[in-house]
């Protein structure tokens, strides 16, 4: 399945991930990406890790980042706790966060196809 193609091109895993559930009775696809209990998943289970974590200033949540509303929500609790916490994510050079264009995997799931549908 090729990575570098658009998410509506019928060969995407998005794609082929909704024409399977179609295909398929009885299925069920919770797509994390458009499932708005995906990010409260996050605060109520990374968020509360990390909340208890942080003693300084800043709290750096992650290498790369897979979407914003996951950065966010793990990082609501400790900001919840402690708000002056400043919440840091790393933004590899090359994703769409910083203006690339989302080629394939510069970072291991950053600039993401997804990226361009938040």
């Amino acid at each position: 399945m090729p990575v570098d193609v658009e998410p509506d091109d019928p060969r995407s895993y998005y794609s082929t991930a909704e024409r399977l559930s179609k295909e398929t009775p009885d299925s069920f696809r919770p797509n994390q990406y458009a499932n708005q209990t995906n990010p409260h998943a996050h605060y109520l289970t990374t968020g509360l890790r990390y909340g208890n974590k942080p003693k300084g200033k800043s709290l750096i949540l992650s290498p790369e980042r897979e979407t914003r509303w996951d950065t966010m929500r793990r990082g609501e609790i400790p900001k919840e706790k402690n708000p002056s916490i400043q919440i840091i994510a790393a933004d590899p050079e090359g994703s769409v966060y910083s203006g690339g264009d989302g080629r394939p995997f510069l970072v291991k799931e950053s600039g993401r196809t997804l990226a361009r549908n938040l």
